[in-house]
């Protein structure tokens, strides 16, 4: 039997949203920790540009949208005032166990679960690194925005999840650091905050460990990366850390994941002879 961990990973695997029978916000804060709390994405743009995209704990509430479940009717003195809802303390809450799914089913009668668009941003969360990796990047300029909202982002990452889409927001700071703050759901065939948006074009999307070591790499390219998720029309390959630094270095087309210490998949094109090449020098 899968434990907790496991069955959040096997989900992502089949793009299926965690059931809320099988999991709990304490262990999507242990699943932040092990998997995305030390983890920067390195996003490099066609034009030149990179910049590197970090995911910290004060954030993950808002991301999970847990600020829309506060409710004052509860006689909880640890959740008598919102701000136990948000920032670092409402993360500290789901770790501690404070704030539960069963809080979140009861609050407002029910009314805020029931609601398609709050529960899937709590259950999907889990995506947020799937989605950073292989989704659509979009500028967002909010004077193109037809309706009202106090998010304003500088970026949008768009992702299609079963009959919704994700849309993870990224806000930069002073530091020109850019931070993950957000996620707005919305469903496949209408999704109002990229209308009307620009499409970034991207060359890839790199992830680095705590160590700067990089563990996944996806060609964001748009001559290549439709093709690279195409079974028939791709070649999978292990090679060793050595290896895949040099593809990585070289700026190949290839989509890259570590798999083991030493061991890295690496899926290319049939077609890209260079690379092929390259790989088996």
């Amino acid at each position: 039997m899968l434990d907790v961990y496991e069955y959040i990973l096997k989900c992502i695997e089949k793009r299926a949203i965690p059931s809320d029978k099988k999991i709990t916000l304490k262990s999507y804060c242990e699943f932040y920790e092990k998997e995305i709390e030390h983890h920067v994405f390195e996003v490099e743009f066609k034009n030149g540009k990179k910049i590197f995209i970090k995911n910290e704990a004060k954030n993950i509430a808002h991301i999970m949208g847990i600020h829309a479940f506060y409710d004052r009717r509860f006689k909880d003195k640890a959740l008598r005032f919102g701000g136990a809802f948000t920032g670092i303390d409402a993360y500290k809450n789901m770790k501690k166990g404070k704030i539960t799914l069963n809080y979140l089913k009861k609050s407002k009668r029910g009314e805020a679960w029931n609601d398609d668009t709050k529960r899937i941003r709590v259950l999907s969360f889990p995506f947020m690194m799937k989605a950073l990796r292989e989704g659509e990047w979009y500028n967002f300029d909010i004077n193109k925005f037809k309706g009202n909202t106090k998010l304003n982002p500088k970026i949008i990452v768009a992702y299609r999840l079963q009959k919704y889409i994700l849309n993870f927001c990224i806000s930069d700071s002073n530091d020109d650091n850019y931070f993950c703050i957000s996620n707005i759901i919305a469903f496949k065939n209408d999704n109002p905050r990229v209308k009307n948006q620009d499409l970034l074009e991207l060359d890839r999307v790199i992830e680095l460990d705590s160590k700067g070591k990089v563990t996944s790499c996806v060609c964001q390219n748009r001559l290549y990366r439709n093709y690279l998720r195409k079974t028939k029309e791709v070649e999978h390959v292990t090679v060793n850390e050595k290896k895949h630094e040099e593809l990585i270095s070289k700026k190949c087309f290839v989509n890259t994941n570590k798999i083991a210490h030493d061991k890295y998949e690496v899926v290319y094109l049939k077609l890209d002879t260079n690379t092929k090449k390259f790989i088996e020098k």
